[in-house]
């Protein structure tokens, strides 16, 4: 549902299985962790951004040291994802220096746990945030960098909002023959598998 944008929807999903979570106890703490994660991610997209920040700080504080390695069963790890999306939220209210600390926490992690999912999600989004405040040719490193591991390691679902910033950079380099190329490579390549948030970077892009 969060996907497809449907937020209100998956909004009362997540509170019913954080609910359920809670009736079950402490032996669900998974099924809590994910609702909450649902919960902070649908704040998120709907622009309530205060309640996803501070959801999103509560998750990564359960993903530290030894737990870092903690998979729950999701597509990539806790401690990377929770960052990831700190930073997501700190490059929309400005909170540079929050989301440079964090983003070279989320790098150790991503480093050590050696996960391509996870560490292109990272760079993706740390590429955007560089972006918001006019580091263009940083970010062009890092989405340079995220693009060729997800060529390398077959990450397509990220391919999507990994481009469009990536031509975004470019753009903001005056490359603009070279961003033409990258934005259409966007908006062809693997866009049946880009969720509703990669898809607005691409309009944002074009």
């Amino acid at each position: 549902l969060w996907v497809t944008a449907q937020y209100e929807s998956a909004r009362h999903k997540a509170e019913d299985a954080l609910r359920l979570s809670q009736q079950l106890g402490e032996d669900h703490a998974v099924l809590s962790i994910s609702s909450r994660y649902v919960l902070a991610s649908v704040h998120h997209a709907r622009g309530e951004l205060p309640e996803a920040l501070g959801l999103f700080r509560e998750l990564a504080g359960l993903f530290s040291g030894d737990a870092a390695r903690r998979r729950l069963g999701w597509p990539g790890y806790p401690s990377v994802f929770t960052r990831t999306m700190i930073i997501s939220v700190q490059s929309l209210l400005g909170g540079f220096a929050e989301a440079e600390r964090v983003f070279q926490e989320a790098l150790r992690y991503a480093d050590a746990l050696e996960h391509a999912f996870s560490r292109t999600m990272l760079l993706e989004q740390y590429g955007m945030c560089l972006l918001v405040q006019g580091e263009a040719e940083r970010a062009h490193g890092l989405l340079c960098e995220a693009l060729g591991t997800c060529e390398r390691d077959e990450v397509n679902t990220m391919l999507t909002p990994i481009t469009s910033h990536l031509g975004l950079s470019l753009l903001a380099l005056g490359r603009l023959s070279e961003a033409e190329r990258v934005i259409e490579r966007a908006a062809t390549d693997h866009t049946e598998l880009a969720g509703h948030y990669a898809l607005g970077y691409l309009a944002i892009a074009q």
